[in-house]
């Protein structure tokens, strides 16, 4: 579905409740850099989850 999207319009600026930049970085939004920060989310509680499997 992103493919028939199109680079382009994957990276045009978007905002995410109201806001243009990211926070942290300063990045502007647009929906590639939000789908690679909630990847990257994703990957953090995912190796919180195998730390806790692993001591239980």
């Amino acid at each position: 579905m992103l493919a028939s999207i199109g680079d382009n319009a994957l990276r045009e600026p978007v905002t995410a409740n109201g806001v243009e930049l990211c926070p942290h970085t300063g990045t502007p939004y647009s929906l590639l850099y939000i789908i690679q920060e909630f990847i990257e989310h994703d990957q953090h509680h995912k190796v919180q989850i195998d730390k806790a499997l692993l001591q239980s």
